[in-house]
C-alpha cells in the first residue's frame, strides 16, 4: 500500500494498493475528501476511485452495541441495525 499525505493537514488524501492476478499487477487509487470531525478524529466523508466513481461515508464511533452479538448468532431475518442496543 502507498499513502499520500496533505502537506498542511497531514491527513491522508491517496490510498494504493496493489493486487496481482495471474501475473499482472493491478494498482487501484482511492483518494480521499471532505474530512469531518467525529469525536474528535477526522474521517473522510467522499471516497473517489480510479473509475470515477465515488461513495459517500458517515461514521459513529463508540456506539453501544448488544454484547450477546459476539456470542449467540442473529437470524437472517433481522433486521441490518439488529446490533444496536435500543434506547
Amino acid at each position: 500500500m502507498d499513502f499520500a499525505f496533505d502537506r498542511k493537514t497531514h491527513l491522508p488524501i491517496k490510498v494504493s494498493y496493489y493486487s496481482t492476478v495471474k501475473n499482472k499487477t493491478y494498482v487501484t487509487a482511492i483518494d480521499l475528501a471532505d474530512y469531518v470531525e467525529v469525536g474528535g478524529i477526522k474521517l473522510p466523508q467522499t471516497l473517489r476511485y480510479d473509475d470515477g466513481t465515488q461513495d459517500k461515508k458517515s461514521y459513529q464511533l463508540n456506539v453501544e452495541y448488544k454484547e450477546e452479538i459476539f456470542t449467540k448468532p442473529t437470524h437472517i431475518e433481522a433486521e441490518p441495525e439488529a446490533w444496536k442496543h435500543q434506547n
